[in-house]
């Protein structure tokens, strides 16, 4: 029986690994943007986790594509989670599972050329993206 502290515990380990991982995403502005990240639900083993990633208003971002900014196409990206998870003494079984709603807030700011210092607000939206372990390449 799945109890809810050991939900607590995947939800927290995969918020550290995911927001560890956007922490490196400085190139636009010297900083990483300000993403808001949070784990809705997932298994007690850390097998599958929902997600949702929100781009703010009034932040800068290189575009709104979920794999730039955190990508799940590198094996990378996985080994950080699977550290992360084994950090709280968990131990999913493969492959890992994910979905993702990102959601981008009205007035995010989206730079169509990095060099080039201006930016454009993007309008809102909502996507479901779905990811897994076993899709990702070296």
């Amino acid at each position: 029986m799945m109890k809810n502290d050991d939900r607590h515990i995947a939800q927290q380990a995969y918020q550290d690994a995911l927001r560890e991982r956007v922490a490196g995403n400085r190139h636009l502005v010297g900083r990483a943007p300000k993403y808001e990240i949070e784990v809705l639900e997932g298994s007690n083993d850390g097998s599958f986790a929902e997600v949702i990633v929100r781009f703010v208003a009034g932040e800068p971002y290189c575009c709104t594509e979920l794999g730039c900014h955190i990508p799940f196409h590198r094996q990378k990206t996985w080994l950080l989670i699977r550290g992360r998870l084994s950090a709280y003494g968990l131990r999913p079984p493969a492959p890992i599972r994910l979905r993702f709603r990102v959601v981008v807030e009205d007035g995010a700011l989206m730079y169509d050329n990095p060099r080039i210092p201006t930016s454009r607000p993007s309008p809102s939206y909502s996507v479901i993206v779905d990811c897994s372990e076993d899709e990702a390449g070296a």
